[in-house]
């Protein structure tokens, strides 16, 4: 026990000589938009250059040494009371592919690659759970770690009663968010099905998700047995999320991107330029390259003066032999258009094209989007 409480203190002191080295204005800066702000990120691979053993024992140990992070921001600001920031990794080394994310890194830390499946509601979580003993009404607290049942203090210290009563207004709760990704289904080869996986959000990391985003996520890889089945199951206890894809309004443009665009915009042959770079490692197809780069940027919206509305989206069906390229610029696109979804028609069912109702791990229905969606 004394090894392990030595363990921590010197964790923390790192942790304290670190963020006073590194991050010491931003840590002050967010510190004075807690309780607003409640989240510091920080990147690994500075905590790497700093101290590449506390590195690797974040992968190994990953709830300890993120504890001690936590504890050594208290210490580094003693003025603001019940400090409790989640300290949040980002650019972890240790990224490893949904399909090989087995038992073996069950506790370990990791970040893997994925195309979020569907999101449920969120729901509170009793994170302290306040209890009255119904012999002399004292009040006990009791730390809840578990997802699915409420622990109930063993013993009353006053009068060693060992019925108690939940009282759930004086409880303190966190908002917690099921949510299940799967790998990118340009990674899969032939008809394998695409792997996927349960993920846990809490405290602000809930409503970040939307189905269709691409993100890197990095977290715990924990594991919880059925109730019904009494098998056990993975999932990702997510620390961070990281989009990989920007939307239209997100993308910011720098002044030098602006020039150039302005310079090209007055180039007479931008509009042959534009299609030969669509896929240039495909020789030819002039034509079907053209309407790919039409429905890349898309048409307007027209309202008839009977006020009927044309739609500006544009349809292409691409027909012919297999291995002329037909799958092969339909990749090369999906990496170019934000929140684009390559899917294969070969594992592909009307519900995985729009939209299905499934049962979630607490026993409800939720809808999981289809790449349309």
């Amino acid at each position: 026990m004394s090894e392990t409480t030595s363990e921590a203190k010197t964790s923390i002191a790192k942790f304290e000589e670190f963020f006073s080295t590194v991050y010491k204005d931003d840590l002050f800066e967010t510190l004075e938009k807690y309780p607003d702000e409640r989240s510091f990120t920080i990147d690994y691979k500075n905590l790497e250059l700093f101290d590449p053993d506390l590195a690797d024992l974040l992968i190994d140990k990953p709830e300890e040494i993120l504890n001690s992070a936590s504890n050594a921001i208290k210490n580094i600001d003693p003025l603001v009371k019940d400090t409790n920031i989640n300290v949040r990794i980002e650019n972890l080394t240790n990224l490893i592919p949904l399909n090989i994310l087995l038992s073996k890194y069950i506790g370990t830390f990791v970040s893997a690659d994925g195309i979020v499946r569907k999101t449920d509601e969120i729901r509170p979580r009793i994170e302290t759970a306040v209890f009255e003993c119904r012999g002399c009404m004292r009040l006990h607290e009791v730390e809840q770690i578990s997802q699915n049942r409420i622990i109930e203090p063993s013993l009353c210290n006053d009068c060693g009663g060992r019925s108690f009563r939940l009282i759930q207004e004086e409880s303190k709760y966190i908002d917690t968010q099921t949510a299940r990704m799967q790998e990118p289904l340009e990674n899969l080869s032939g008809g394998t099905e695409p792997k996927q996986m349960l993920m846990i959000l809490e405290d602000d990391l809930v409503d970040k998700l939307n189905p269709g985003d691409k993100v890197r996520i990095t977290g715990t890889l924990k594991t919880f047995r059925e109730e019904r089945s009494g098998k056990f199951k993975n999932y990702i206890y997510v620390n961070n999320i990281d989009h990989l894809e920007q939307e239209f309004e997100e993308l910011h443009l720098s002044e030098e991107d602006e020039k150039e665009i302005i310079e090209l915009s007055k180039d007479p042959d931008i509009y042959d330029k534009i299609i030969k770079s669509t896929a240039p490692s495909i020789r030819g197809y002039r034509d079907v390259k053209e309407a790919i780069a039409l429905q890349l940027f898309g048409g307007s919206a027209k309202e008839l003066e009977d006020e009927t509305r044309l739609r500006g989206d544009i349809h292409i069906l691409i027909v012919g032999d297999p291995g002329i390229g037909k799958s092969q610029m339909l990749k090369y696109v999906s990496k170019l258009a934000p929140r684009s979804i390559y899917t294969s028609g070969k594992g592909t069912t009307g519900a995985g094209l729009t939209a299905a109702a499934v049962r979630d791990e607490l026993g409800g229905w939720s809808l999981e989007a289809g790449a349309l969606v």
